[in-house]
């Protein structure tokens, strides 16, 4: 391991000297091509340095909303901690940080000789691994470890007081303008046991920030180490048992039965909505005084001008006396001492103006985003739901609200009796539904993609805690995909199935419908609402009535509620003899008509329906499309006056969507045909690993040729794809008959599984596995020499923009066995990617095979 670990140090420190070597010696340099190529999705990511404890601290940036910068606090807390180690000691220290971020608080934390374990929201995992393993390799006593933390959550089960203890607690700007305050200080109350020192540094930004430090300080014993004007930064304990037990009776917590830590965040909640409002009172107080006093003052100065215009009048027109000199000079004085004190008190409620300016938040990340919050009231309860910003999960559905209207109804509860029943929800989206299922009594597992797993699990949470008669699971599941064995009959069942607008503009209809067939067993009731947008939610309604015997409940604001149940075999037969008959009859009306037969050209539409009785999700894709094909055919032969005709207005398709989500990402979708397949990749929102990038068509197009199947043979080969990104290189591969292992970041993983499973599933010779891949992180620990090794390791554009390339190569020697092969294509874009070949093959015996559209696919072997 030591060797290793120098051995891959080495390799570092010689790419980054070849890396200033080429700098500064420009004129030596092969001159770059620029960027002739750019994906369609591309986003710029910040990179900062810093330097702290010594060492230079690259931190990158992602794309997520709060964790995703360095925010002032985090810099703040690791210069205090850097210059005050005699204070706050470190070393050997077991050490926490909530809320890591990007990572930069941990690092220092770990380079001053602290045991760190780093917590946030999964979404933010993958950028902090990268972040911390990048500075701390080889660096530090203690390796760091990561962990995901949902505040207030499940805290006991998770991070139990007897096993997990930790002698300090970090925290930098973990309060900004979110709605998880509560749960904050719930967390930090969880975890600052005797014995344990809390640190929490923190910029004031929003009132709420103010009383939240208020509550923070009845909670904790504490103490103020710094404070730079800007950023504060505080040191807290836990009371002594006696003084909290006082304080928890005087607040009316310490009963018994009663949740301690639900009702201090219900009481945090609620002090700090009553903050809010009595310092919004306030504000408004003192401008109404103020708007008061300045209309007084106005009205007062317009009767002395009235006065004085009367004055001058009569002065002019009747000749009176005059007043003498001196009552004019006192009049005169007094106006204009009521100016000075009407100045001096406008000028003293501006600068109390100003300070209650000083909280308006002065600083924003680089990145911001403000997903939606919205506010819905059903039985009885007033729900708060955070969206977020994934692309079709993220927001409220107008079928989800018609549904949870509808089982608020008596009318609806009758029909769907949800009490003690076991619930299953499909694509369960923000939650809101989850939410009502919930606090109906029912016993819920929702499920949806594992991106959206963490928006969901804080939505339902919060809203059913305290509320809920069962406590709701919340598991990941992909539409058709190993459903036997993530979800296996034998031992889940369900009263019910719920789902809600999951019938959208995508292209899993057929794995949606089949994992509805799936989970509908005998006694289970299908209950679907729905909004019809596209056609396609026409065609898959036509096939939801070939599987499932329905009954339409209701229709609310052009939601149409359905319950249903699975049919039997010989429903399914009689079902499927009579669309024959009616396609049959079809056709010879067609025939009569002088219509041309498109049968022949599609496939018979009998043999269609035959092997729509088959439960696989190929053959209901194929008729799906092909119905689709004959719809259009059809529409280009009709004449143009014929059409309004020949459509029904009920049944007639909308033009255009009419409801969109508020925060909506139109993805895209490329068709390739390699190999005598057709195969489509769905693009995601991701950064480099949403897109097909030019290196991988380059490399499928090579092994699609007799010659790249000579030179890289993958039948029965275990293969390895590094950076699999959205799976094109995978599914070639996996067509040609490797056993295959797809490789990425943990937010690419849920793309590239789809994609690879709806192109080669039926065609596959080996199933393929996707997993999990950090560059140059723990690879003997996940990846051991002992157990895997591949024939063949597969890297296309891999090598781009990124700070990772030393990490990108250790890899590659990591899995570089003997026996091993690597295939590595690559678009030279910048000076880095020159570095990286030169040091790439110093590494390995290097081999041209072939270069494409100024794509260079090498073949590699591991140095003797």
């Amino acid at each position: 391991m030591d060797c290793a670990r120098s051995g891959n140090a080495d390799a570092t420190v010689e790419m980054d000297e070849s890396m200033n070597a080429a700098k500064e010696n420009n004129e030596d340099v092969i001159p770059v091509r620029k960027a002739s190529w750019e994906p369609s999705v591309l986003s710029t990511i910040g990179k900062e340095t810093h330097y702290f404890a010594g060492h230079e601290i690259s931190i990158w940036e992602s794309l997520d909303s709060f964790g995703s910068v360095i925010w002032p606090a985090a810099l703040a807390l690791c210069r205090y901690l850097e210059s005050n180690q005699a204070t706050v000691n470190l070393v050997d220290k077991a050490v926490l940080e909530i809320g890591a971020g990007t990572g930069l608080v941990s690092i220092v934390a770990s380079l001053l000789g602290a045991w760190v374990t780093a917590t946030d929201l999964p979404e933010v995992l993958g950028n902090l691994r990268c972040n911390l393993s990048r500075n701390t390799r080889g660096r530090c006593r203690y390796t760091p470890q990561l962990a995901e933390l949902f505040w207030g959550y499940e805290l006991d089960k998770t991070f139990p007081h007897s096993v997990y203890r930790y002698d300090y607690i970090l925290a930098a700007d973990v309060v900004y303008h979110h709605d998880f305050l509560a749960e904050l200080l719930v967390t930090m109350r969880h975890f600052c046991q005797p014995g344990t020192t809390l640190i929490w540094a923190n910029k004031t930004r929003f009132n709420s920030d103010l009383v939240f430090v208020e509550n923070f300080k009845k909670t904790f014993k504490t103490t103020l180490l710094a404070d730079d004007g800007e950023v504060k930064i505080y040191s807290a304990t836990m009371r002594e048992v006696s003084e909290l037990g006082t304080l928890q009776e005087t607040k009316g917590f310490g009963r018994k039965g009663v949740d301690e830590d639900e009702k201090i965040r219900l009481k945090t909640k609620k002090e700090m909505n009553e903050g809010e409002i009595k310092r919004t009172e306030q504000k408004y107080e003192k401008k109404d005084v103020q708007f008061r006093e300045e209309q007084a003052t106005g009205i007062v100065d317009m009767e002395n001008q009235e006065e004085g215009n009367l004055n001058n009048i009569e002065e002019e027109e009747d000749n009176t006396e005059s007043e003498p000199e001196d009552s004019i000079d006192d009049e005169d004085n007094d106006g204009s001492c009521e100016m000075d004190s009407t100045f001096v008190e406008q000028k003293s409620e501006s600068t109390e103006n100003d300070k209650q300016q000083e909280y308006v938040r002065s600083w924003a990340p680089t990145i911001y985003y403000r997903p939606g919050k919205e506010v819905h009231n059903f039985l009885g309860q007033e729900i708060t739901i955070q969206e977020s910003i994934d692309s079709y999960g993220a927001t409220i559905w107008p079928a989800a609200l018609a549904l949870c209207r509808f089982l608020e109804t008596p009318q609806g509860r009758q029909h769907i009796d949800l009490l003690d029943k076991s619930v299953l929800e499909l694509g369960a989206g923000t939650g809101l539904l989850s939410v009502v299922i919930t606090l109906l009594g029912a016993k819920l597992t929702a499920t949806d993609l594992p991106e959206i797993l963490s928006n969901l699990r804080c939505n339902l949470n919060r809203n059913t805690r305290g509320r809920r008669r069962h406590e709701p699971l919340i598991a990941e599941l992909y539409w058709g995909h190993k459903l036997d064995e993530t979800f296996p009959r034998s031992t889940h069942k369900y009263d019910y199935v719920l789902a809600t607008d999951v019938v959208y503009h995508h292209d899993f209809l057929a794995e949606l419908l089949v994992t509805m067939r799936h989970f509908c067993q005998a006694g289970t009731t299908l209950v679907w609402a729905n909004k019809v947008r596209y056609a396609s939610d026409l065609g898959f309604i036509d096939n939801f009535l070939r599987y499932f015997e329905i009954t339409l409940l209701e229709e609310l604001d052009d939601v149409r509620i359905y319950v249903a149940t699975i049919k039997t075999p010989e429903e399914e037969s009689n079902q499927v003899q009579e669309m024959s008959k009616e396609e049959e009859d079809l056709e010879s009306s067609k025939q009569d008509a002088g219509e041309p037969n498109y049968t022949s050209e599609t496939g018979n539409n009998s043999e269609e329906v035959e092997h729509l009785e088959r439960d696989d999700t190929q053959s209901l894709k194929n008729a799906m499309q092909e119905t689709q094909d004959d719809e259009e055919l059809q529409d280009l032969e009709r004449p143009a006056e014929e059409e309004e005709e020949a459509v029904p207005a009920e049944t007639e398709p909308p033009e255009c969507r009419a409801w969109a989500p508020a925060i909506y990402y139109s993805l895209g979708k490329e068709m390739y045909y390699f190999l005598g397949h057709e195969i489509k990749i769905q693009e995601a929102i991701d950064n480099y690993g949403g897109v097909v990038w030019p290196a991988g068509l380059a490399l499928c197009r090579f092994l699609d040729t007799p010659a790249g199947r000579q030179q890289i043979n993958l039948l029965d080969k275990s293969t390895l794809e590094l950076g699999a990104g959205t799976g094109l290189v995978s599914i070639v591969a996996t067509l040609l008959g490797a056993k295959m292992t797809a490789t990425d970041l943990p937010e690419i993983l849920g793309n590239l599984m789809c994609n690879l499973n709806r192109n080669t599933r039926w065609y596959r010779r080996h199933e393929p596995q996707v997993t999990v891949l950090q560059w140059g992180y723990k690879l003997e620990e996940t990846f051991p020499h002992s157990s895997y090794h591949y024939d063949y390791v597969l890297a296309a554009d891999t090598v781009y923009h990124h700070d990772c390339l030393a990490e990108l190569l250790d890899t590659m020697r990591h899995f570089c066995q003997t026996g091993t092969t690597v295939i590595f294509a690559n678009k030279v874009r910048y000076q880095s990617d020159l570095v990286f070949i030169e040091n790439f093959q110093k590494a390995f015996n290097t081999t041209l095979l072939t270069e494409l559209d100024e794509v260079r696919i090498y073949s590699a072997t591991k140095r003797i």
